[in-house]
């Protein structure tokens, strides 16, 4: 006993061992980064590339670096596996073993996890660790939302074996080698409860939560798409007229039947001249400022089919006379009293019951209905502090190690402990409401069943003669189908002798003439369709014409995506709707003190090694 008494722990091996463990994490924590960091270069040159070639490829083309939620997934992904593989199955000598994210998640290993809402590549991401001569070597690829970190790591005896008490080399066929001795001391679990403030975040439908350290952000991107098609241009081969326009485009071969297109001509005057004379004779006499009113005769005429009645301001335009027809006959039936029905009244009574009630319950908080019980699951959660608290913490399990993100400086040297905490559930009573009521016999009305009885009597019937055409004349209609219509009124103009007319003047004619101005109007004879000055047979021979795309310039704001379409994106940022809330949270210690000032003994007790004095 008293040789026991008189051990004491060797400090400086303890903080030389310290020390090493400290830098071996430092050393894979600058790999981990250095990986990360080339694999992000490697994903910027391809969208440089893609965006070069006009690839329509959307991997990683809206950043240019890892998101604080990417390198969270890493970090949790990559810390699980390798605690699983520290303390699980390790493959034989020169061999591998190899799980995917989709095994991992089956065997319980790791949870479900993603990015923007949308899960990990369950298949593409794995862990593989290699067994080389006594050598092992862990790999890992994690696959999210189009990112990829992909980091290789040798896995050595301190940190196969807890505390760096290796006995065995793996792989060499259970070799033993000397280490420092330690010595076995008891530990007690201690429990202190404390008050802290927890704050989440939410954001509104179509934004996406994005945390960056202690603040968070709303974000929303919406990617606008524009079609570059301006529609087709129509092109015809050599040794072919083009007919037509646009989709009605055709190519006409050039020997097909032809004939000379029918001219029509027409003639015009400048403007302060009179035209006179026709055809070839026509001609543009100059107006002079002398002037006198024309005369002129009103005439009256009817359309085709209508007969002129009246004369001068009287005159009316008419067809058509009287007719009589048979008046339409209908019956309708009434009732004194009672509801009518068909040709007979009905009189009803009714008299009521109580309905049965049928009640429906639900859950108003978000729980899950158990007959009339609602039940709540709580998600599993990680929490994280800078100093180690053992193996458990707060109730929740140790999971690995990882650095804070956007560090810089001494900061990146500061390990961060992450943990594990399980969900548990629990039970309220569920609400009730009332569905609704139903009837044996009878019509439900609110809460009762209406029954009804009923009696028939003869209704009292009333004989009317209507028209849908014309008047009502007894039991006949008497229909005028006399169309009066207004007759057209045109002025005819006369001029006396050495005038002209021009509209309702008569302008005395000067000695200036010249030739009208000739314009011609070609037109083809029915089954020819008119190219130039010849019409071709419409049943001649034809050959399709060449199509080709008329595209369009991209508008203002957009980038080319594809020879197709323009794109843009537009990012919205909002801040999140917070909420805070006062929790009362437990936090747990290990102590070799059986009673820790300010602490509760939970009863539970570990045995821990430690460098022995000797």
């Amino acid at each position: 006993m008293y040789e026991e008494e008189s051990r004491h722990i060797n400090w400086g091996n303890v903080i030389k061992k310290g020390l090493l463990i400290l830098l071996g994490v430092i050393i894979v924590l600058l790999i981990i980064w250095l990986v990360i960091k080339l694999n992000k270069n490697a994903a910027d040159n391809k969208v440089k590339e893609n965006n070069d070639s006009n690839v329509n490829d959307t991997t990683n083309l809206d950043q240019d670096f890892y998101s604080a939620e990417f390198i969270e997934n890493y970090r949790y992904f990559h810390d699980t596996v390798k605690e699983f593989f520290l303390i699980g199955t390790l493959p034989e000598n020169n061999k591998s073993i190899t799980y995917t994210l989709k095994d991992l998640i089956a065997k319980g290993i790791i949870l479900p996890f993603g990015e923007n809402n949308q899960a990990c590549d369950q298949d593409k991401s794995y862990v593989t660790v290699t067994n080389t001569n006594g050598k092992y070597e862990m790999s890992t690829n994690l696959v999210c939302n189009g990112s990829i970190a992909k980091t290789t790591e040798e896995l050595g005896c301190n940190q196969l074996c807890p505390g760096n008490n290796c006995t065995t080399i793996p792989g060499e066929d259970n070799k033993t080698e000397e280490v420092t001795d330690y010595e076995k001391v008891t530990e007690y679990l201690h429990k202190q409860s404390y008050t802290t403030t927890e704050t989440s975040y939410s954001c509104k439908n179509g934004y996406t939560l994005v945390k960056q350290g202690n603040s968070a952000t709303c974000v929303r991107k919406v990617k606008s798409v524009k079609s570059t098609f301006n529609g087709f241009d129509y092109y015809c081969p050599e040794g072919t007229i083009k007919t037509g326009s646009g989709s009605s485009t055709k190519c006409l071969m050039k020997n097909a039947t032809s004939v000379a297109a029918q001219v029509e001509n027409s003639y015009s005057c400048p403007a302060g001249y009179i035209m006179t004379g026709t055809g070839n004779n026509t001609k543009c006499i100059k107006q002079s400022s002398q002037t006198v009113e024309a005369s002129y005769t009103v005439e009256y005429t009817c359309p085709a089919g209508y007969t002129k009645v009246g004369s001068g301001n009287n005159t009316t335009c008419q067809k058509g006379g009287k007719t009589t027809v048979a008046a339409q006959k209908s019956t309708t039936y009434s009732c004194s009293s009672g509801t009518l029905s068909g040709k007979n009244c009905v009189s009803s009574g009714s008299y009521t019951t109580n309905a049965t009630a049928h009640y429906s319950y639900y859950c108003p908080k978000g729980g899950n209905l158990s007959g009339s019980v609602c039940r709540v699951s709580t998600a599993a959660r990680y929490i994280t502090t800078k100093t180690n608290q053992g193996r458990t913490y707060n109730g929740c399990s140790l999971v690995g190690t990882f650095v804070p993100a956007n560090c810089s400086g001494s900061s990146c040297y500061q390990t961060n402990y992450r943990y594990y905490c399980k969900g548990s559930s629990y039970t309220y009573n569920a609400s009730k409401s009332l569905s609704y009521y139903s009837c044996s016999s009878g019509k439900v009305s609110g809460s009762k069943c209406v029954h009804s009885s009923s009696s028939t009597t003869a209704a009292k019937a009333t004989t009317k003669y209507s028209c849908s055409q014309g008047t009502l004349s007894g039991t006949s209609c008497i229909i005028d189908n006399t169309e009066v219509v207004s007759p057209t009124m045109s002025k005819k103009y006369s001029c006396p002798a050495n005038y002209k007319i021009s509209g309702d003047k008569c302008v005395m004619a000067s000695s200036d003439i010249v030739d009208a101005t000739v314009s011609q109007k070609y037109s083809c004879p029915a089954g020819y369709q008119l190219n130039g000055t010849a019409c071709y047979q419409e049943n001649s021979s034809y050959v399709n014409p060449n199509r080709v795309t008329n595209t369009k310039a991209c508008p203002d704001g957009y980038s080319k995506l594809d020879a197709n379409y323009c794109v843009k994106y537009t990012t919205t940022t909002i801040e999140p709707t917070t909420s805070s809330k006062k929790v009362t949270k437990d936090r747990y210690q290990w102590s070799t003190s059986y009673v820790l000032e300010g602490w509760v003994n939970t009863g539970k007790t570990r045995q821990s090694q430690v460098a022995s004095s000797k």
